[in-house]
């Protein structure tokens, strides 16, 4: 019924605040209760394998956007894009992208993919072969949520993820407690020697932006640097350096 919706949320530049990418997250517009969250549905589309065709739908929705915002001469950045572990079982999910990028005319390097850690280390060899067909199309991977799952530092090596990102778990705790430096510090020091860029989720506080510039994070997101909001107020941020004025 068209009750589900886009909205994007930047990734900037740690330390110029210029903006590297959007990641789109999906709200449920309900006629009655308003905007749902995603912590209140997902579970259940999850559950219910609802998650494959509403999938499906954000995919097509951020191709859809990308293009608009060509055709509108502007520049888009990248728009990460979440694919839960039911997408990746029920299959095909590279076609889907390689489709619709077709479709659009979107090059690879504006899609980016987000995958979590239990997807991650799947044995199904289908599963594998899908995340090998979307890295070898151009499409940068992302790995969601690092250091609340089960990852294996050899499985990240044999599939080449090109971005880590650091759970907000981590992220909050940063300054107030040395453990917590040393915690996030490691996690960006393992990214560096797998050539992997890295990512601080969940940023909300100054002192929190300060320890990860210190520890040469090179990227954030946040509600500190904006929180997700719709495609039309997301084109405003294409153009614009979202840090605030601290340093």
């Amino acid at each position: 019924q068209r009750q589900f919706a886009l909205y994007y949320q930047p990734r900037v530049d740690t330390h110029t605040g210029e903006i590297r990418g959007l990641e789109a997250l999906v709200r449920w517009i309900h006629p009655v209760h308003g905007v749902i969250s995603p912590a209140v549905f997902i579970s259940m589309a999850e559950a219910t394998g609802s998650i494959i065709p509403l999938g499906a739908l954000v995919m097509e929705e951020a191709c859809r956007q990308i293009k608009a915002w060509r055709e509108a001469g502007l520049a888009p950045v990248p728009i990460s894009i979440n694919i839960s572990p039911r997408q990746l079982d029920a299959g095909g999910v590279d076609r889907q992208l390689a489709s619709l990028m077709e479709k659009y005319a979107i090059p690879p390097r504006l899609i980016e993919v987000e995958l979590t850690e239990s997807a991650m280390m799947s044995e199904a060899q289908g599963v594998l072969d899908q995340v090998a067909a979307i890295r070898q199309m151009g499409i940068t991977l992302h790995l969601d949520d690092f250091g609340t799952g089960y990852s294996s530092l050899s499985r990240l090596q044999e599939i080449e993820m090109q971005v880590l990102k650091i759970d907000r778990a981590f992220v909050s705790r940063l300054g107030t407690s040395h453990q917590a430096d040393v915690l996030v510090k490691t996690i960006i020091l393992m990214a560096r020697e797998l050539q992997m860029a890295v990512v601080a989720e969940g940023v909300e506080t100054v002192a929190q932006l300060h320890a990860l510039q210190r520890l040469g994070c090179d990227e954030v997101q946040g509600y500190l640097i904006a929180k997700a909001v719709t495609a039309e107020e997301a084109t405003a941020f294409l153009h614009k350096k979202l840090l605030p004025a601290t340093q």
